[in-house]
């Protein structure tokens, strides 16, 4: 398993980074810079490997964060954001598996 976070949509610093035991979602915000001014901050997901999703919360390796934007008008973004997460995590189960 990975031993990375990767956070995206509406923070400052979209990146993958090391995973820290003990840091939650907001720490790892907090480490891509923080929220964007358009970000839903009270909506942060976390993704895990196995494809559960939560809101916020503790973080475990290779899961993804994705804060969501605020706006209704940015829904389609959101869209392409989780698509792009799930398309990823399907590569990666598929890399893993072969």
């Amino acid at each position: 398993m990975t031993q990375t976070v990767v956070v995206g949509g509406e923070v400052e610093l979209p990146q993958t980074m090391l995973w820290t035991p003990g840091n939650d979602a907001r720490d790892y915000v907090q480490l891509s810079g923080g929220f964007t001014r358009l970000a839903n901050r009270s909506d942060t997901l976390v993704i895990h490997p196995d494809g559960s999703v939560q809101r916020g919360g503790q973080v475990r390796a290779g899961d993804r964060i994705l804060v969501p934007p605020k706006a209704p008008g940015y829904t389609l973004q959101l869209i392409r954001d989780i698509t792009q997460i799930f398309a990823q995590i399907g590569i990666a189960g598929a890399a893993v598996f072969r």
